[in-house]
């Protein structure tokens, strides 16, 4: 998994790590992020990511590096929950990388998701 990390102190100090995808345990769903955009509204997701916005928290990540958020497309890849397909497309939060796993909460709201947005990124 590749992830672009930011420097929480310094927002110009940034780095792409990459780090093994784990083995998907029972009850999460993995990403694979299709299509995210970049503009100046990340850089005001880093400078307000600590209280009271907490943009940080959305992506947890070490305490001096932080997971910046992004709008994106992305394509279920691998689940281990009923009702979440692989194949399913989903547009909403997601950190600079090129897969998440999730934990679903709201199976009803992800499938309202999935029919607003089958359509191209």
């Amino acid at each position: 998994m590749l992830q672009l990390l930011v420097n929480k102190a310094d927002l110009g100090d940034v780095r792409i790590v990459e780090a093994p995808n784990q083995v998907l345990p029972e009850g999460q769903a993995r990403f694979r992020i299709d299509r995210f955009a970049l503009t100046t509204n990340n850089i005001s997701y880093a400078a307000m990511g600590g209280p009271p916005l907490g943009y940080w928290d959305f992506f947890p990540a070490d305490d001096a590096w932080g997971k910046p958020p992004c709008w994106a497309f992305g394509t279920i890849t691998q689940s281990n929950v009923v009702g979440v397909e692989a194949g399913a497309r989903y547009y909403g939060y997601f950190p600079v990388a090129d897969t998440l796993d999730v934990v679903p909460r709201d199976i009803r709201l992800m499938r309202s998701l999935m029919r607003s947005h089958t359509g191209p990124a």
